[in-house]
């Protein structure tokens, strides 16, 4: 699948059933459980969870499902999560309210990823998990400079890699186990607006980041940039 395309997925836009929006971050928050997303993330944040209390930014977070489960998996480990989720989308901005009225570590801010509204080094690490593919390359590029610029100890971004087996797999998926009419349009969008590794890099380099970009299996990547320890 050589050419990314542009379209655009419907979870960038106002949806008319807030039921079906929240239901399709949870069909979104399944593919994240089950298919390696999450393990992925552990696997890369897990040398800094030695600290007591870490503060963690999480862009274009969602209704907060992943910044959840890490603040749960952190605790295993001796750590403490103050998570801050930011995201643009005003209805997913209210829904993660909810989310993060039971839970006190959490704060949810409306707010860009190519301007992000915190000052340099205001958080020990950032994550962003599938979320870049939404942003045309030159907003990704932007995205990641403002994601290094305001973490301290480092920062993973991980995302789906954009291959024609993976797109074969999120129609077979579409068709047969997402009952979300949003999930079933998104999910096989989102392989073919995402990037690839070379492209991660290419931003990467663009944006004037020394980062490792790792990939993993099924069609994701990482890229890891490592400040402090």
């Amino acid at each position: 699948m050589r050419d990314r395309a542009t379209t655009t997925e419907l979870l960038d836009a106002e949806v008319d059933d807030l039921r079906l929006l929240a239901d399709s971050f949870s069909e979104v928050w399944g593919v994240n459980r089950y298919l390696g997303g999450m393990a992925i993330l552990k696997r890369h944040l897990a040398p800094w969870m030695g600290r007591w209390h870490i503060s963690l930014l999480d862009v274009a977070a969602g209704t907060g499902d992943v910044a959840a489960a890490l603040g749960a998996w952190a605790r295993t480990r001796g750590a403490s999560l103050q998570v801050t989720l930011l995201d643009n989308h005003p209805q997913v901005v209210g829904l993660a309210r909810q989310r993060a009225a039971a839970l006190p570590a959490f704060t949810v801010v409306d707010g860009d990823a190519c301007r992000l509204p915190f000052a340099d080094g205001e958080f020990d690490l950032a994550i962003c998990n599938l979320a870049l593919h939404h942003l045309d390359p030159e907003a990704a590029v932007q995205a990641l400079r403002e994601i290094n610029r305001v973490s301290r100890l480092g920062w993973v971004v991980t995302d789906l890699e954009r291959h024609r087996l993976a797109h074969a797999a999120a129609q077979v998926m579409a068709r047969s186990v997402w009952r979300n009419p949003i999930t079933r349009h998104d999910g096989p969008l989102s392989v073919r607006r995402s990037y690839r590794v070379p492209e991660v890099r290419e931003m990467l380099w663009k944006a004037g980041i020394h980062a490792r970009v790792h990939r993993h299996f099924p069609f994701r990547w990482a890229a890891v940039c490592c400040k402090e320890r």
